[in-house]
C-alpha cells in the first residue's frame, strides 16, 4: 500500500465468529433496495464501456452491518475488512473466494499513523495494537498469536514476508512459520516504508545526503536511490525489485539494485495529491488513488492508463486479489460498496454493501498494500 497517513483511530474488537453462505440480499431483514446505476470505465485506447453495477438506495434504519451481494461469486482471492464505529468498536470480516464469509470480534487491533494497518498474505493476517504484533489465520478460528513487541508492520518484497518495526529496530517475519528473524538497528532512518529486493525503502534521518527516501539493507546500510518522492503530494509502493512513486502528474518506476535509472511516465490524475498506490501481483499494473477518489490503473511497462475509476475510498481501501482483479471500497452517495474490477474486460462486480460509520480498512491476498 502506498505512503499515506491515516487517521489515528483505536479499535478493540469483541470475541465471536460467524460463517455464512452468500444470501439473497433482497431477503435480508432491513436490507436496502438495490438499484442499477451506470458506471463508465475508461480504457487506454480512448473508448468507453458502460457497466451496470448494483448500488445502494438511500439508507434505512436497522440496516445490517454488512450485506453480501451476488458479485461475491466473482471474488478471486481473500479480502479482509475491518469496519468500526467512532466509539472504537468494530468487526473483522474475511471474504473468501467464491462467496463465503467469516467474521470475528475482539481482535486486538489498533490503527495508528502508519501506511499499512493490516496485511494479508499466505492465508494469514498480520497487524499490531501499536505495542505488539499479531498473526491470525484468515479462517478466524483460533485466537491471534502474539509475536512480541512491534509498533507497526510493512510488507516485505515477496508474499509471506513482513517486516516488524519498532522505534529502534526492524525484523523480518516469515508469516507461514511465524518465525521472527534478527533485529536490525534502525537508527539511520525515521520510518520503514515498504520492503523491496533485499531490504526496505525507508525515510532516512540524513536527508541532506540521501533525500526523502533511501534503500536500506542489513548488509550495506543506506543507499541512495533516484526517485522524486514528495510526501505532501505523492505516494510510494514497492514489491519484489520494483519501487514506484506516483504524483498527480507523473509516475516513476525503479528497478532497485540493477543500477538502472527510473522510468518516468506522465499521467494526468486531475487531482491535487496522490493518497494511495498499490502494485498488482506480477507487477504488471499499479493502482494510483487521488485525494478525491479518482483512480487510474497504469501499465508499469509503458505508463499507459488502462482503466479509470471514481469514488474509490482514499484511505486504505484498495488491493488486488489476482494479477487482473482489482478490489476496492467505493464511497457512493447511498453508502459504501466493496467492489472488484476485472482489469482486462472492465467489468465491475459489487461484492458487499457496508455500513462503516467509522471507516474501513481493507487488505487483499494478492498484494500487500
Amino acid at each position: 500500500m502506498a505512503l499515506t497517513l491515516g487517521l489515528t483511530v483505536g479499535w478493540v474488537f469483541g470475541a465471536s465468529q460467524l460463517e455464512a453462505s452468500r444470501p439473497d440480499p433482497t431477503a435480508l431483514p432491513g436490507a436496502p433496495p438495490l438499484s442499477s446505476t451506470t458506471t463508465t470505465v475508461r480504457a487506454n485506447e480512448g473508448s468507453e464501456s458502460s457497466v451496470s453495477v448494483a448500488t445502494l438506495a438511500p439508507r434505512r434504519l436497522n440496516r445490517p452491518e454488512l450485506e453480501l451481494l451476488p458479485g461475491t461469486s466473482a471474488l478471486a482471492g481473500e479480502v479482509a475488512l475491518f469496519g468500526g464505529s467512532g466509539s472504537g468498536e468494530g468487526t473483522l470480516h474475511v471474504f473468501r473466494p467464491g462467496g463465503s464469509l467469516v467474521r470475528r470480534e475482539e481482535v486486538p487491533f489498533q490503527i495508528g499513523d502508519f501506511v499499512y494497518p493490516i496485511l494479508l498474505t499466505r492465508g494469514s493476517l498480520v497487524f499490531t495494537d501499536l505495542h505488539s504484533a499479531f498473526v491470525l489465520d484468515s479462517d478466524l478460528v483460533d485466537s491471534p498469536d502474539s509475536l512480541g513487541e512491534a509498533s507497526y508492520v510493512v510488507p516485505g518484497a515477496q508474499p509471506g514476508l513482513v517486516w516488524l518495526v519498532d522505534d529502534t529496530w526492524v525484523a523480518p517475519l516469515e508469516v507461514e512459520s511465524g518465525t521472527v528473524g534478527d533485529r536490525y538497528d534502525a537508527g539511520e532512518f525515521s520510518e520503514a516504508l515498504a520492503g523491496v529486493a533485499d531490504g526496505l525503502i525507508v525515510a532516512p534521518i540524513d536527508q541532506d545526503t540521501y533525500g526523502q527516501i533511501a534503500y536500506w539493507t542489513a548488509a550495506d546500510g543506506l543507499l541512495s536511490i533516484d526517485l522524486a518522492y514528495d510526501p505532501p503530494t505523492g505516494a510510494l509502493a514497492a514489491a519484489e525489485n520494483m519501487t514506484v512513486v506516483a504524483t498527480p502528474d507523473f509516475l516513476q518506476i525503479l528497478n532497485v539494485g540493477d543500477g538502472s535509472a527510473p522510468n518516468t511516465f506522465p499521467i494526468d490524475l486531475s487531482e491535487e495529491r496522490v493518497n494511495d498506490v498499490c502494485l498488482s501481483p506480477g507487477l504488471r499494473y499499479v493502482a494510483i488513488v487521488g485525494g478525491t477518489g479518482v483512480t487510474v490503473l497504469v501499465n508499469t511497462s509503458d505508463g499507459e492508463v488502462v482503466r479509470t475509476l471514481s469514488d474509490v475510498s482514499t484511505w486504505n481501501g484498495i488491493g488486488w486479489t489476482s494479477p487482473d482483479q482489482f478490489v476496492y471500497l467505493a464511497d457512493l452517495p447511498g453508502g459504501t460498496l466493496l467492489q472488484v474490477l476485472d482489469v482486462s474486460t472492465g467489468e465491475i462486480q459489487a461484492i458487499a454493501s457496508l455500513r462503516l460509520s467509522g471507516g474501513g480498512w481493507l487488505a487483499a491476498s494478492g498484494s500487500m498494500c
